[in-house]
Parts: C-alpha cells; structure tokens; sequence
C-alpha cells in the first residue's frame, strides 16, 4: 500500500460531519455527480452513502434522467423518506455494511424524527455518552437539520432544551425568560408569613406560647 493510497483513503472517510452536510445540501434536488463535485468523494463512496440514507428514509429518489441520450438512467436525490421514485430499469443491491459513524448519525435522527428529546434523554436512548451525543447534534444544529423545539422546566434549576429533527427549518424555540428574583423573594416571604400565622393560631388555640423563629424554621 502506497502512501498515495493511504492519503486517498483518509480523504474518502468524511465522518459525521461530512454525512450531515450531504444532507443539508440534498434540500435542493442534486445528482450524485453534484455531490460528488461539491463533496470530492469518489463515485463508488458517494453512491454507497446515498443509498444507505435512502435505506435509512432519510433521502429518496425525487426522479431519473439520462446525461446523455444512451446512458442508463440516473437519480437525483433529495432530502426526505416521502416521494421515492423506483428505479425504472433495475435497483443495484448492496451488500456493503454503512460505517459505525454512519449509523450513529442514522439513529440520532430517528430518535429525534419520532418527538423531541433532551439530551439526557437522547444519551439514554442512544446508550451514549454526553458528549458524542452533543457533537452530533451540533452538527445537526450548524447543517440546520435540528432546532429547538420546546423547553423543558425542571421544579429546580434551568430549563433544558428538547431538540428535533427537521427538513424544513424554522427557527428555535425561544428560551423562557429566568423567574424574577424579587417576585420569587416575595412569594417565598409571603409563604413564610402565612405558615408563622398558622402555626400561630394552632399553638393559640391548644393555649400555648406564641411561635418562635426557631420552632417555625423546625416546622
């Protein structure tokens, strides 16, 4: 193996990233020469990772033309499981297994197809970790193929967001304003205030001495 084949091969493996660019760029209807222009893959690679997206529901086959008038047919791809068209001469089976990068990016975008997920629940999902789960939203989220859905507030801390998959992008989910702090400061007195007069009126009422500060922070 020569070193000229070694640097090839280093080209041809684009990872996660490459894979969600290929996706972000078939919301417009392309070939696979067009992707293989804009994304330097070789033919076999490119075509290899199409057809493993179509597999997966994610691109389909919008139509089939010819580039010249005795070549066999060809696809343009676009983003999307909906609106496949069969091939009209013949399908090409593969036997070839897509890469373990491929299928992360292919399970993150189911989980996140069938509702929204925290990324505490799309790692347990998943079983990843936090953080290669965040890359690969990241990606997601630079491409435009995920966004925020909805906000989820925890009864203590902030809230987290609940991120989904999308063909079509619209913008995020605005996060919620913060609680103000001096409307929380008035409540929690207005509470402590109530629960003195109560006890109050309990301790009154069986005979006994008025409250203390200690006896209500017990309580």
């Amino acid at each position: 193996m020569t070193v000229e084949s070694l640097v090839r091969a280093r080209k041809e493996r684009i990872g996660i990233e490459g894979y969600v660019r290929i996706l972000a760029m078939l919301r417009t209807p392309m070939s696979s020469a067009q992707v293989i222009e804009a994304t330097g893959l070789d033919r076999i690679n490119c075509n290899r990772i199409l057809r493993h997206f179509r597999r997966a529901g994610l691109i389909h086959r919008e139509q089939w033309f010819r580039p010249n008038p005795h070549s066999r047919m060809l696809p343009m791809w676009a983003l999307g499981g909906d609106g496949d068209v069969p091939n009209p001469g013949y399908e090409c089976p593969t036997k070839v297994r897509p890469s373990s990068s491929m299928l992360t990016l292919i399970t993150i975008i189911q989980v996140l197809k069938e509702e929204p997920r925290t990324m505490a629940e799309l790692c347990e999902e998943v079983g990843m970790v936090h953080c290669n789960v965040a890359r690969v939203v990241k990606f997601l989220r630079n491409a435009k193929l995920s966004r925020v859905v909805h906000w989820v507030k925890p009864p203590m801390g902030h809230p987290y967001a609940a991120h989904g998959y999308c063909e079509q992008w619209t913008p995020d989910q605005r996060k919620p304003k913060p609680a103000d702090r001096s409307a929380q400061a008035k409540k929690w007195k207005e509470t402590f205030q109530a629960k003195r007069a109560h006890l109050a009126m309990v301790k009154a009422m069986a005979g006994a001495m008025p409250v203390s500060n200690e006896e209500l922070e017990a309580a």
